[in-house]
């Protein structure tokens, strides 16, 4: 394959697990401070299928945040799998030096946006999610009304599918969220009527979440001690593509869940539009060396079944089709992906164009189903 030159995209912050110690452990090269050096170990087989791979990615490097070392990709060669990953893996106890600069721009993302939900959005979030998922109480005109708009732009209607993570109401109902940041999903499925609690690993945006009067711990879900079928639901918004031990982990989430209980996960889509359309594609989607992974329809319908849930349905969805684009033309002009935070981006004109974006990935999806920028997992024990 073309080798391209790789960069970084914005993701929430993830945890890890030890997996067993590298017989074979190396530095990757690289002539900075010795301390930034982030050792790296073989990874030969498909960590889904265990397969083997073929070369997907050579020498991609870490240009926004600048973690240490060149990495190689592989891909999964399991027509049904194709994951791709990194080949060799970087070591688990050296990973945090790949997430010094990357933490401290998340925090400062999630700071961003914290106020971002004028009163007619709001309108319409109430009127969709009362009328989809059974949230609310009562609405008035004005929110039915606004809820039915929604309908007008697949954009719209996707992101507030997502934003409840498709959980119908069950009010008092259990919910973890995994890589909860400073909490901001988890205070948005409290206020429909969850009992929302959430873990992360980076100490500052657990304290955030916990000034806000949320339940989040600080560490990994293996440290928790979570007696068995505690939770209703579990919701992974883009971290498991960051977990180094997937099916440990995807064990653990299962043995959490109540019988019934649902585990919803959103991650990037490997075979997106986006994927055949934009030439920095690859770059946004690998975040080289914090993405381990990047999978496929197939791959993750592979990961959930492996982990004993039933009833799994995976999808694609156009959510982050516009947000891909302006990625891209971000990448493109700037060699920055970290648009929102840089002054005069996005353009305007890349915002005009972004939402047409979306609906071309509307028309395409009705004829090829995985082609949407995120694929979503719902499995259920």
């Amino acid at each position: 394959m073309t080798q391209k030159k790789p960069a970084v995209t914005m993701m929430v912050t993830a945890r890890w697990k030890s997996e067993p110690e590298a017989s074979e452990a190396q530095l990757s090269e690289d002539t900075r401070n010795p301390e930034d050096h982030i050792r790296s170990r073989p990874f030969p087989q498909c960590p889904v299928c265990g397969s083997d791979g073929e070369v997907f990615e050579l020498g991609q490097t870490d240009v926004f945040f600048h973690a240490t070392g060149e990495w190689d990709s592989k891909k999964c060669l399991n027509p049904a799998c194709r994951t791709v990953w990194l080949d060799p893996m970087p070591l688990e106890e050296d990973i945090y030096k790949a997430y010094r600069d990357y933490l401290i721009s998340q925090q400062v993302t999630t700071d961003s946006r914290e106020q971002r939900t004028p009163g007619y959005y709001r309108a319409m979030q109430k009127g969709y999610w009362a009328r989809n998922y059974g949230y609310g109480g009562p609405v008035n005109l004005k929110e039915r009304m606004a809820g039915l708009v929604v309908h007008l732009h697949p954009g719209w209607k996707e992101a507030l599918d997502i934003n409840v993570f498709y959980l119908k109401n069950l009010n008092g109902g259990r919910l973890l969220e995994i890589g909860c940041g400073a909490g901001r999903q988890l205070a948005l499925m409290r206020e429909l009527g969850w009992q929302a609690e959430g873990v992360d690993a980076d100490p500052v945006v657990v304290q955030k979440a916990r000034d806000k009067g949320l339940k989040v711990s600080q560490g990994y879900i293996y440290d928790q001690e979570f007696p068995d079928a505690t939770f209703d639901a579990v919701i992974i918004n883009h971290v498991i593509e960051h977990i180094f031990e997937l099916h440990r982990f995807l064990a653990e989430v299962n043995r959490v869940l109540k019988p019934g209980g649902h585990l919803v996960m959103v991650t990037p889509n490997l075979e997106s539009l986006g994927s055949r359309m934009y030439k920095h594609f690859i770059i946004s989607i690998m975040d080289t060396p914090r993405h381990l992974y990047v999978f496929t329809g197939g791959s993750l319908r592979l990961l959930g079944e492996k982990a004993g849930f039933s009833k799994v349905n995976v999808f694609s969805t156009i959510r982050h089709a516009g947000i891909v684009y302006m990625s891209h033309k971000a990448i493109e002009h700037t060699g920055n992906l970290q648009y929102d935070l840089m002054p005069g981006w996005p353009r305007r004109q890349d915002r005009l164009v972004a939402p047409a974006v979306t609906l071309l990935e509307a028309v395409v999806k009705k004829f090829r189903p995985y082609d949407g920028e995120e694929l979503v997992f719902i499995g259920r024990k």
